[in-house]
């Protein structure tokens, strides 16, 4: 998370990213980042944990996969083996791994 702390996420269903997330330690993370919105994105795992779709949800400023490349589109989805690197906006990054 931003704020440098791991969270565990259930794989086992659809965790939603965002300062106002249902996971409240992750909202907690993301509080004070005002360039993630409320309801940012939408992380859904695959059956083995090892791959993970993000999708956008209309973000205002926009969610961006590793380091290169253009946001995805509102309501995009992505999906990729993990380790993967999430940006939230201009400034939260978020990295995922396989437990």
């Amino acid at each position: 998370m931003p704020d440098g702390s791991s969270i565990l996420l259930p794989t086992s269903e659809e965790t939603v990213i965002g300062r106002e997330s249902h996971n409240e330690k992750v909202a907690n993370s993301l509080s004070h980042c005002d360039g993630v919105s409320r309801r940012h994105c939408t992380l859904r795992f695959d059956p083995q944990g090892t791959c993970v779709t993000v999708i956008d949800l209309g973000s205002t400023n926009g969610t961006w996969i590793g380091d290169d490349g253009e946001p995805l589109m509102p309501n995009e989805m992505f999906t990729g083996r993990l380790p993967l690197e999430i940006h939230l906006g201009n400034r939260a990054v978020v990295v995922l791994r396989a437990e």
